[in-house]
């Protein structure tokens, strides 16, 4: 059995065409507007392989919804290697959450690290993880965010709950992350649940040796892989302030709208 399983939702987030529409309009003022493309899932990959060390067992699971700008076959083991990759597909529109859940259920490992396809992690990050589950915390490291195309500027400290360490123990008692069918607040809602019932054994501070790479922050770059993304995101700020998310698990969409 690996003694770390690290989850990753993706749809198609390994070879990105990025447009010069895509780009914000402060991202543009600045210069950063000419058409490109980024790789991060392989870059996110080649990361866990490096940060690996000889003697440690790991294994990726990577919840997978069809992807096709590059076929996770054609690539994924040679970049994971000597790590193995298990890679589940899943039916129907993207869902952070859904592929978090998925590759949660499928991994065999009692220690868990949940990531986005678009972060690069280290050794250090890994063993700190690692550490924190062995004295019975919830670790969730905050990333140094690349803020240009050319991963030159950064911003470090800000609040960011995308990135998690738990048991199996633990994660059974918050609960699976909302399965939200518009980008945001997945993370945000699973942490604030995390820290409701485990207190301060919930642990998030920034991390060194996380890194967050730069892709567009438009909302139709965002949102291209969510096809009911308008109608969800008011569905869930509704119930978010209304606090249905704090308390425990809750099957998305509620159950009265999600034939509406």
């Amino acid at each position: 059995m690996p003694g770390l399983s690290i989850c990753i939702p993706v749809k198609d987030r390994s070879r990105c065409v990025v447009q010069g529409e895509d780009f914000s309009y402060a991202e543009r003022d600045a210069g950063f507007w000419q058409p490109r493309i980024i790789y991060l899932l392989p870059q996110c990959v080649r990361s866990i392989a490096l940060a690996r060390e000889p003697l440690e067992e790991w294994e990726i699971v990577i919840a997978d919804f069809h992807s096709v700008d590059w076929p996770l076959a054609e690539w994924v083991a040679i970049m994971a290697a000597p790590i193995p990759v298990k890679i589940v597909q899943v039916d129907g529109p993207f869902s952070a959450g859904k592929g978090l859940n998925v590759a949660g259920d499928s991994a065999a490992a009692d220690n868990m690290l949940f990531i986005g396809a678009d972060v690069v992690v280290t050794h250090g990050l890994i063993a700190d993880g690692l550490s924190h589950l062995a004295r019975g915390e919830l670790y969730v490291p905050q990333p140094t965010l690349y803020k240009d195309p050319a991963h030159h500027w950064t911003m470090v400290g800000t609040e960011f709950s995308g990135t998690q360490f738990m048991t199996r123990a633990m994660w059974q008692r918050v609960g699976h992350f909302p399965e939200f069918r518009s980008p945001g607040l997945c993370d945000v809602a699973w942490f604030e649940r995390a820290k409701n019932l485990m207190g301060d054994k919930v642990v998030i501070e920034p991390h060194g040796g996380l890194f967050h790479q730069w892709h567009p922050h438009t909302r139709a770059w965002k949102c291209q892989h969510y096809p009911d993304a308008e109608r969800d995101e008011g569905l869930k700020r509704e119930a978010w302030k209304a606090g249905k998310f704090r308390e425990h698990d809750m099957p998305w969409p509620p159950q009265e709208t999600a034939n509406a």
